[in-house]
């Protein structure tokens, strides 16, 4: 397959370091917790961190807390969440004791050990559809997809493909093929910068390969177990090589891209839609629009049944070939 004689580049983007405004417990080891502190007892902190988790951290293995709003370090048993601005409320004393730090985790199951700010929360899912007719109408098809995700405090890697091949009575009725990299870095709570890169083959298009390389900033204000949106906007580079053609076809564009999905009703659906839009800048009306709609039903813990509608608009394709592409799709899947 003359995709796979492409090799895949992957693309790091260097960030300056950037201040975080957050509150960070210190512990008595060493170790950092940042996130933002919500309440505190007489013998625990109650913490909401960037990775999804609200945790209970006992006061005995901390060394002291750096409030955000004071810009100021102080012992914790003069830290009083609720009088940020400088005021001083001195707690009862309790004597130091030599004891592992206790965690309860009250949204995200993590492991028993502490989770430090270096720890890295693997995810994925991968989905799988196929069908095959006989008779007087001979038809197959099979559509493969899957991806994974690497997440820690500050940043995220996401790896992502998808194969499609259907054939009816002997014809190819569709061949496509993408992989996708994608690198986010958080430099505030719900803000990151993105750098992507992706390869997609489209032979009923024409498309032998079609690449992009973008920069872009992004918001992601919900990501939890229940909900999770974000948004990027990115200056692209797109690179399209056409069959019959012996020169490529290249122009700078903007790239829109979005990313939601939600649990509804105690996790009996999820639903879920994802689109990119690419506007080349020298050719505003050869924009291509990519879509996929759908919902997933749990069976088990990990495995799910997909239907999905998949959507794409090239509103400038190749002589001969139709503008807009619709799919349906049922697929089983599987998640960690």
């Amino acid at each position: 397959m003359k995709f796979f004689r492409y090799s895949f580049l992957t693309l790091l983007l260097g960030c300056v370091p950037v201040v975080v405004q957050a509150d960070t417990l210190i512990f008595k080891n060493g170790d950092r917790l940042s996130g933002e502190l919500l309440s505190q007892t007489e013998t625990h902190y109650l913490i909401s961190t960037h990775f999804g988790a609200d945790l209970n951290i006992a006061k005995s293995g901390i060394a002291g807390v750096h409030m955000s709003q004071s810009g100021r370090t102080v012992p914790y048993e003069t830290t009083d969440i609720a009088q940020q601005s400088g005021q001083e409320h001195k707690a009862p004393q309790q004597p130091e004791m030599k004891e592992e730090v206790v965690v309860q985790v009250t949204d995200t199951q993590l492991p028993q050990e502490v989770e430090k700010e270096s720890a890295i929360k693997w995810s994925g899912s991968l989905q799988f559809g196929a069908s095959l007719e006989t008779g007087n109408t001979k038809a197959n098809a099979i559509d493969f997809d899957g991806d994974t995700t690497a997440r820690r405090e500050n940043d995220r890697f996401i790896v992502s493909f998808e194969y499609d091949r259907e054939e009816d009575d002997g014809d190819i009725t569709t061949d496509e093929t993408k992989l996708k990299g994608i690198y986010d870095y958080f430099f505030a709570p719900e803000k990151f910068l993105n750098a992507k890169v992706s390869f997609e083959q489209d032979e009923l298009s024409d498309v032998d390969l079609r690449s992009r390389y973008g920069l872009g900033l992004g918001h992601q204000p919900y990501e939890s177990e229940k909900r999770n949106l974000k948004y990027v906007a990115s200056l692209l580079y797109l690179r399209e090589d056409f069959s019959g053609q012996t020169e490529a076809e290249d122009s700078l564009a903007f790239g829109w891209d979005l990313d939601y999905d939600q649990a509804f009703y105690n996790d009996l659906y999820r639903f879920y839609h994802e689109h990119t839009l690419d506007v080349p800048f020298d050719a505003t009306d050869a924009f291509i629009l990519d879509t996929e709609t759908g919902i997933k039903v749990p069976l088990s813990k990990a495995l799910h049944a997909a239907f999905a509608v998949e959507f794409d608009w090239d509103n400038d394709p190749a002589l001969g070939i139709k503008e807009e592409d619709i799919e349906y799709n049922v697929k089983l899947g599987y998640e960690w």
